[in-house]
């Protein structure tokens, strides 16, 4: 997308540069015309001062303005000559010329027009394509700003795993001494409970004592004593 933005805006300076190109060239063709429509023309117009050279170059800049090449070649006959010496026919020619020069005057004038205002549209374009391509920029820098953070908070993540990993490599012989001694310690709880088991069984297999006589046969017994002692005193005394 970056790079089809960046494309974009090249084509775009380059269809400018064309433009700005053309417009100069109009320019300088506008001013030329001009020149010779208000200076050469009216020269060759009146009449012919001798100067072939001067004569030569105007018919040069005829062609260049994209006349007729018949009429250029009528113009050049007829031009060359003094006024004195031209017919009706190089009056027609010189009318021929002068409206030529002037559709060729204001053909530039409306083209110059078109490429301001052509101008102006491809430099709101370029405008455009530069803002596109700013925005893209951004949007592409903060992509890799993401890419960055997520890459970096996987190797964070990739580091913080090795370091887990390592610390738990360090604690399994901790880990299995303490799973030892507590098999060790679960294994002499249940012998002990065994053996509480077979003491207890043990212990219920005796045949218990007799529990202690109650409260009322003890005071039976001792009023049959007390009644025997009497009886026992009788005796001796008799």
């Amino acid at each position: 997308l970056l790079l089809k933005r960046k494309k974009t805006l090249k084509a775009a300076e380059k269809d400018m540069e064309h433009a700005n190109n053309e417009l100069e060239e109009a320019a300088k063709k506008k001013e030329k015309l001009d020149h010779d429509m208000t200076v050469a023309f009216p020269k060759y117009k009146e009449d012919f001062d001798g100067d072939a050279t001067s004569l030569k170059e105007f018919v040069k800049a005829l062609k260049n303005f994209k006349l007729d090449a018949t009429l250029v070649d009528y113009a050049a006959t007829c031009f060359a000559k003094r006024a004195s010496e031209r017919r009706s026919f190089d009056s027609l020619v010189i009318v021929e010329v002068e409206t030529s020069l002037k559709e060729a005057l204001a053909l530039v004038t409306e083209l110059l027009a078109a490429g301001d205002l052509s101008k102006s549209t491809k430099s709101q374009a370029i405008e455009v394509a530069k803002e596109t391509l700013a925005k893209a920029e951004a949007s592409e820098l903060e992509l890799e700003d993401t890419v960055k953070n997520a890459t970096k908070e996987s190797s964070d993540a990739a580091s913080a795993k090795k370091e887990a990993e390592k610390a738990a490599k360090s604690f399994e012989p901790e880990l299995k001494k303490t799973s030892s001694e507590l098999a060790a310690a679960n294994k002499e709880l249940k012998s002990v409970e065994e053996t509480i088991a077979w003491f207890t069984e043990l212990r219920d297999r005796v045949t218990p004592p007799p529990p202690p006589p109650a409260p009322m046969e003890a005071e039976e017994a001792v009023d049959t004593t007390a009644e025997a002692i009497p009886a026992e005193s009788t005796e001796k005394q008799g």
